[in-house]
Parts: structure tokens; C-alpha cells; sequence
């Protein structure tokens, strides 16, 4: 339902962003790519889609249909792909310097000593941008 209203109204509300994400949470945590103990991540997405994309058009304070356009939302989506690819190349790449602590994170995953990342964080985010033009 949400989305054939996306389409008619050419955008969603915060609302049925929140409800998006709360529909699809478990879902997501089996696929360990949303974290168990988030909460209001749909509310918080609308604002991230509303300021931080090209497309962004800022919020509407006090006005309950304000709307994520679907640039806005392709945006942001594209934004939290790259994000998440980036971490998890990062992580691995982290992982190589310093093995896994054998303990789990929350999601099932490897972790590392927080002293190995202070210690090797930068050399590796480094080379990751390292590749970037400018």
C-alpha cells in the first residue's frame, strides 16, 4: 500500500517512512543488514533524505504531508549502498591487520580489539580514498 501511494502521491511521508521501516525491520535483521536496537530509523532516514541529498529539498517544519520525493529517495538509498559497501570493505580490510577477537557482534559478525582499529583505522581508510580523483 505504501508504495502504490508513492507513486500516486509522488512521494512519502514521514509516517509511512517509519512504518516502512518497523514493516521491514525483522526482515532486515535476519539478513543482518539493520541492527536489532535501532529505533526510529524511518524518522531519521525522512530527515536525512529531506538535507543531505543533491536533490534534497530541505525540511517543511510543522507540515505533516511534507514529502521524501523519489529523488530524494534513490538518493539516500544510493547513499546508505555506498555507505555500507565502504564499512564492510573497510572492516575487512581492518580484519586482515588485526584478526578477529573471536568474540560476535550483535549481528552475528567478526569483531575487532578497539586498539588494533585506533592503531590502523586511518592507514586504512587512507588507502581507500587514496583512489579518489582531487
Amino acid at each position: 500500500m505504501i508504495f502504490t501511494e508513492f507513486l500516486i502521491q509522488q512521494g512519502i511521508t514521514e509516517d509511512e517512512f517509519e512504518e516502512f521501516y518497523v514493516t521491514s525491520k525483522s526482515l532486515g535483521v535476519d539478513l543482518k543488514i539493520m541492527h536489532p536496537f535501532n529505533i526510529n530509523v524511518g524518522r531519521r532516514a525522512f530527515k536525512e533524505a529531506k538535507l543531505f541529498t543533491y536533490s534534497g529539498q530541505g525540511l517543511k517544519l510543522n507540515q505533516p504531508n511534507d514529502l521524501v520525493t523519489y529523488p530524494e529517495l534513490m538518493e539516500h538509498l544510493s547513499i546508505i549502498y555506498s555507505g555500507r559497501s565502504l564499512g564492510q570493505e573497510t572492516f575487512e580490510d581492518l580484519l586482515d591487520f588485526c584478526g578477529p577477537t573471536g568474540a560476535k557482534g550483535v549481528l552475528g559478525y567478526n569483531t575487532i580489539s578497539f586498539e588494533c582499529f585506533k592503531n590502523h583505522f586511518r592507514t586504512v581508510i587512507d588507502e581507500r580514498f587514496n583512489v579518489l580523483q582531487g
